[in-house]
């Protein structure tokens, strides 16, 4: 999702569920719009800016990885946030 200077190849394909899990983890809340736009909300008070992030869920429930990349990309303008911020707590 982030671009990491030691990663020399890319993953595939990332199941929509477990894009979606990290986003209530690190506290924001999804909505279903309409058809496929899914809008994620803060509810957690440590997320500045509280605005909300739209993005469109895969039909097939999985996201390509350039696709992912362009998200990350998205979320590190709207909230600051790099491959750190969904790194597992040890």
């Amino acid at each position: 999702m982030f671009f990491s200077d030691g990663a020399s190849d890319h993953p595939g394909l990332t199941p929509w569920k477990e894009f979606e899990f990290a986003m209530k983890e690190v506290g924001l809340e999804v909505t279903k719009i309409n058809g496929g736009t899914r809008h994620f909300s803060a509810v957690s008070p440590a997320i500045v800016p509280r605005a909300p992030y739209s993005t469109h869920a895969p039909h097939d429930g999985k996201i390509e990885f350039w696709t992912v990349r362009a998200m990350g990309r998205d979320l590190a303008n709207k909230y600051g946030w790099t491959w750190e911020t969904f790194s597992l707590k040890q």
